[in-house]
């Protein structure tokens, strides 16, 4: 009751906030609703954080990784069709965005006559990041899956920077 209260008064304008010189109120209150929507998130309030992140996005359209936690959502809840297509508007913002290659690749692995093109985004995300446990371990299993001889170097790759993951040791 409580998370959907709170998003109803920040969605409707009524909490005030003070903005910094420069600043704008619009981008103020989209940085509290993301500060909203990831608590959300956190909290297991998905479709709270789903409506919250819509709203910040709509108010603040650069905010990239907004794009990708929708995106992420979007993808948890089978809607992976409208992942994609958030994902894709955070490389519109910023094409240097590991997670939104990592959340492409997740899309496209779900994919089976896309497995391939999910290797290649998750690549660009290590490119970006190369400590992305997730999108190696996501790579190494959909290398796996399609019987790729580099799935040992990457579940390697993956047990060398983070030996405590549950997935590395399949």
């Amino acid at each position: 009751m409580i998370p959907a209260l709170l998003i109803w008064v920040l969605l409707s304008g009524l909490c005030p906030y003070v903005a910094d010189a420069g600043v704008s109120l619009s981008r103020a209150h989209a940085d509290s609703l993301y500060r909203v929507a990831l608590r959300l998130r956190d909290e297991g309030e998905r479709d709270g954080a789903i409506a919250a992140l819509r709203q910040v996005v709509a108010e603040d359209p650069r905010r990239t990784l907004a794009y990708c936690h929708l995106g992420h959502l979007l993808f948890d809840q089978q809607v992976a069709d409208a992942a994609e297509t958030f994902f894709k508007r955070a490389l519109d913002v910023d094409d240097r965005c590991a997670e939104a290659y990592y959340g492409l690749g997740r899309v496209y692995r779900r994919r089976p006559k896309e497995r391939l093109k999910a290797i290649q985004h998750f690549r660009s995300a290590l490119a970006r990041d190369s400590r992305h446990v997730e999108a190696m371990y996501e790579m190494a299993m959909t290398q796996l899956e399609l019987d790729d001889y580099d799935a040992k170097s990457s579940f390697e790759d993956l047990i060398r920077i983070d030996p405590e993951h549950s997935g590395a040791y399949v």
